[in-house]
């Protein structure tokens, strides 16, 4: 039977399985769980980065859930209606307590009325519970879900999978999780008899193996395994358990884990204490491949609202991952090959920001960023096929920057392979110092590539001004390098730029801080030399989503759409002549003066005709996504001309200016993000928070007079939020 029609059927069992007759808070909460749980489909998300550092990562899923939710019984099914589940059950119980009379044997006539009348509600609903660092995802048995796509595009989601269990550590049992996990496998068969593989998500079996901290000391074929301290910090390492220390109830970790050990000994896989890169060795010894499935168990606390800090609530999670964000570019994330500056944007937030335009997208999309440096919004574009992406820069090394950036990601294994091998030689002091002794006349000898970018970066030092400056004078001569001298000469750039003042003071010896900003470079292309491999035996989804078998389940990515050469995509452009009603989404992230010694009304000038020119430029139903400095934490000022608040205003100055108007919309969020819209915050704990604004425009149809355009111009205070009695929040 069709869920839609037997809606009122749930109900009607609900009502029977009440034990007090006027209670219809227990009629709702069983409700739940059959349609939710049981009938329907349960997901866990799990983000890169917890609220400690930004909020948009629920922005971000909010908008890829409202783009690849569909119904498979109603086509004309719009946006899904989003609640917490509190709010829905609250909801539910107020209804059947308003429609229903009170007594203890109901029949379909009774209830027939009122589930009829708010069927296409109910069927909509979808169950939002956020936390710190994830989020669980409810949905009814009517709406379906592309999870491949959804993880895929995302840039702030590290995984996802069905949701286990999920229960307040307080009041979480070892029977309870046994409970769910029987279900689960019992809804979710195992395939092919290979076991799943099960274990917590501990401090004692990842921390020690799982950051590059002491990466000197590790083996190559490590180096994949491994990632930097600070892409954890702040999120993956904040649901770690301590095994030691958590308990289910009277249950150490470790005893819960001897008794799943024994229920499930045929079904799940369950590695003795240790590195984790140990257990996924001896699973692939013993049964010959790796693990389609696993099960984790991991912890994370309860979300404030309008708060970076956590609740002092902390919830057990158990989720089977079926899919792992796979991103290439996440491996470089900030350190792209070609690199001219450290405060660039990274590709997590750069991918968020286009995803949280998609509701509004349709059709073909002209996207420029004419702020471009390293290339970051233009290669997270590219992996849209229906983005037609530009990025532009007044500085031709930027601009090269980008070119080689693009170039590398569209480099073939062997290519990769080879450019990696080359590099790696110079990781030993012996054969660094030697290079350093070779003349760059020379035309032949091993160590030409590097005796020439080192030439290239005296010629540097000496012509710039400031460290700022450094480079900029030499895009030509930079330009006419080959290709392993330039990345060469950006590991020397910005070697130069980070470690200047160790050098000066002699806390540090060129050669090592060299060694260093090497290594970073030389693993992060092993990463990708490893992912080249895995991405050969790629196979798609239905969904056409490049995928394989990872480490823990299947891998998900997205391939870069070669249809844009680098010459179309990337030139320079001045971002203050924007083509006027060309485009349909503006990405940027400008100058913020930090690293500059332009005086203040160069920027103040500079900023004022870029939005200008921004909002002129973009077609009706336009978007806008700039990002603003807000706050600094290492004592540099910042111009209150660049600040949010300022900007804001220039922004409705200009949509004044070129007549049109901005464009808001209403849709129901849990009560836990009712703060959740614009301005969003992403920000770097020791260095700066930035703030990210986001307009969308609509041109005027009609010339309106000088009040009326007044009495149209948006109001910037923000209304005091009001916590609604009904289903949904509403979100302006």
């Amino acid at each position: 039977m069709a869920a839609t029609a037997s809606f009122h059927e749930f109900i009607l069992n609900a009502l029977r399985k009440r034990t007090r007759p006027s209670d219809f808070s227990e009629v709702a909460t069983q409700f739940y769980d059959q349609w939710f749980r049981q009938r329907g489909t349960s997901y866990y998300v799990l983000f890169k980065k917890n609220t400690r550092i930004t909020n948009l990562q629920f922005a971000e899923l909010v908008s890829l859930l409202r783009c690849h939710i569909h119904s498979h019984e109603d086509p004309s099914f719009g946006d899904p209606l989003f609640v917490s589940a509190d709010e829905f059950k609250g909801f539910l119980a107020s209804l059947l307590f308003d429609t229903l009379p009170i007594k203890k044997d109901y029949t379909t006539g009774d209830i027939l009325a009122v589930t009829q009348q708010f069927e296409t509600i109910i069927n909509r609903v979808v169950v939002l519970n956020p936390y710190y660092g994830s989020c669980t995802v409810y949905l009814p048995p009517t709406l379906t879900l592309a999870d491949d796509k959804l993880c895929a595009e995302a840039g702030y989601i590290h995984s996802m999978g069905h949701l286990v269990y999920v229960r307040n550590m307080t009041k979480a049992t070892l029977p309870e999780l046994t409970r769910a996990i029987e279900d689960h496998l019992r809804k979710y068969p195992l395939k092919n008899k290979l076991p799943a593989l099960f274990r917590p998500y501990s401090h004692e079996d990842f921390t020690k193996w799982d950051r590059a901290a002491a990466i000197e000391t590790l083996k190559e074929d490590d180096w994949p395994k491994v990632t930097h301290a600070d892409d954890l910090t702040h999120g993956l390492d904040d649901v770690k358990i301590q095994t030691r220390k958590a308990y289910f109830k009277t249950i150490n970790i470790i005893g819960v884990l001897r008794t799943l050990k024994a229920q499930f000994s045929s079904l799940l896989e369950i590695p003795a204490p240790g590195s984790f890169k140990k257990s996924l060795d001896e699973f692939r010894n013993k049964h010959g491949r790796m693990p389609e499935r696993t099960l984790f168990l991991l912890n994370d606390a309860g979300l404030l609202p309008n708060n970076v800090h956590p609740s002092s609530k902390r919830y057990y999670v158990c989720y089977d991952q079926i899919w792992f964000n796979n991103d290439p570019f996440y491996t470089f994330d900030e350190d792209k090959p070609a690199w001219v500056s450290h405060t660039t944007i990274p590709h997590s937030l750069a991918a968020a920001m286009i995803n949280i335009t998609r509701p509004w997208q349709k059709g073909s999309i002209r996207l420029i960023d004419p702020f471009g440096g390293s290339g970051t919004t233009l290669i997270e574009a590219l992996k849209r096929p229906e983005i037609v992406a530009v990025s532009g820069d007044i500085e031709e090394l930027a601009n090269l920057v980008a070119k080689d950036n693009l170039s590398f990601f569209r480099m073939p294994l062997a290519d990769v392979t080879r450019l990696r091998d080359s590099l790696k030689q110079y990781l030993k002091q012996d054969t660094l110092m030697a290079a350093l002794g070779v003349p760059s006349v020379s035309q032949s000898g091993e160590h030409f590539n590097f005796a020439t970018a080192k030439a290239e970066m005296d010629h540097a030092v000496q012509e710039a001004k400031t460290d700022s400056d450094l480079g900029l004078s030499r895009a030509n001569a930079v330009a006419a390098m080959s290709y392993e001298q330039r990345l060469l000469f950006y590991v020397l750039l910005r070697t130069r730029l980070r470690h200047a003042v160790e050098i000066q003071e002699r806390r540090a010896e060129w050669p090592v801080v060299f060694i260093q900003e090497l290594l970073n470079l030389v693993r992060r292309l092993n990463s990708h030399v490893n992912f080249l491999e895995l991405a050969d035996k790629q196979s798609q989804t239905k969904n056409g989503v490049p995928h394989a078998v990872g480490d823990y389940s299947r891998v998900c990515w997205l391939n870069l759409d070669n249809r844009q050469k680098s010459d179309d995509c990337i030139r320079r452009h001045d971002a203050t002549q924007i083509e006027k009603d060309s485009y349909d989404l503006i990405i940027t992230d400008p100058p913020y003066g930090f690293n500059t010694q332009e005086e203040d009304v160069k920027l103040i000038k500079l900023y004022r005709e870029f939005i200008w020119s921004a909002v002129a430029a973009l077609r009706d139903g336009g978007q806008l996504i700039v990002c603003c400095p807000h706050y600094s934490y290492s004592g540099r000022h910042v111009p209150i001309f660049i600040q949010p608040e300022f900007v804001t205003q220039q922004v409705l100055l200009a949509a004044r200016d070129n007549n049109k108007t901005l464009r808001t919309e209403q849709h129901s969020l849990p009560c836990e993000l009712h703060g959740l819209k614009p301005p969003y915050y992403w920000e770097a704990p020791t260095a700066l928070q930035r703030s990210i604004l986001h307009f969308r425009f609509e041109s005027r149809r009609h010339s309106s007079s000088k009040s009326r355009l007044k009495s149209n111009r948006p109001k910037l205070q923000r209304a005091k939020p009001v916590r609604p009695k009904a289903l949904g929040r509403k979100r302006s």
